[in-house]
């Protein structure tokens, strides 16, 4: 099964908690069930603010893009989907690819 993780980081507030809460739901009943265990949900107004934001159109700004990449790799690892590669280091980002890791 594929693993899923789920968020909706455009609403860190009430509104984002009831889109989980209506996804637990849907994953309550069939044919969704089945595929339950493979889905993971985060609830992004645990960890983003106001001040992750951008303040023209509310896009994830750096610090929310950072907070939000944080919290997949812990879905991630928690779940043992990462692999013993190497890590990419801040400013390593451009390196990647087949001839970056022989």
């Amino acid at each position: 099964t594929l693993p899923v993780i789920v968020f909706d980081p455009s609403r860190p507030d009430e509104r984002g908690r009831r889109f989980l809460a209506g996804v637990r739901a849907v994953l309550r009943e069939e044919p969704f069930a089945a595929a339950a265990d493979s889905i993971s949900l985060v609830d992004v107004s645990a960890f983003l603010a106001d001040e992750d934001f951008l303040t023209l159109d509310r896009h994830l700004d750096e610090s929310g893009h950072r907070k939000l990449a944080a919290a997949i790799v812990e879905v991630m690892a928690s779940r043992g989907l990462l692999g013993s590669g190497p890590a990419v280091e801040p400013g390593d980002e451009g390196s990647s690819g087949p001839e970056a890791h022989p």
